[in-house]
């Protein structure tokens, strides 16, 4: 099986260590500002603003990687690279609409949970890729999230 087929490689390693990384930066963040209530967020909408994060940090993952794949040839990966600017740009205005507890936030939330459904659907035949199978879960978490709102 060669690493493309199973959809880790020495970049995707380091991608997802980074997206640790930086996860472990923002937690530091948030422990010592008191939780992402601190940073705007109501305590109701801090799991939406919390879910819209790791979905865009997922996503831009997953965004480069269609890039890269796009430009050795797979025109199948152009559909992916559509789904996830979509939900990059909805996930971007949700998690700064949480963050400021606007009354359009439950509105908008259908709207990003429709559109982060739609992605985790052009994800679907690119699951062996780790990146589309994490931007898949983010995605759905996210969709989650954005229900219950």
């Amino acid at each position: 099986m060669s690493t493309q087929e199973s959809g880790m490689n020495r970049r995707t390693l380091a991608r997802l260590a980074a997206i640790g990384t930086g996860g472990l930066a923002l937690s530091g963040l948030g422990a010592s500002l008191g939780s992402s209530v601190a940073l705007g967020a109501t305590a109701g909408n801090s799991k939406l603003a919390d879910a819209a994060s790791k979905c865009l940090t997922v996503g831009e993952l997953c965004a480069a990687h269609c890039v890269e794949m796009l430009g050795a040839g797979q025109k199948e990966m152009a559909a992916c690279l559509a789904s996830v600017r979509e939900t990059l740009a909805a996930c971007e205005a949700l998690r700064k609409l949480a963050a400021t507890g606007s009354p359009r936030l439950k509105a908008f939330a259908a709207v990003c949970a429709d559109i982060c459904a739609d992605c985790a659907k052009a994800c679907e035949p690119h699951l062996k890729m780790a990146e589309c199978k994490a931007c898949q879960d983010a995605c759905k978490e996210c969709e989650k999230a954005c229900r219950a709102a």
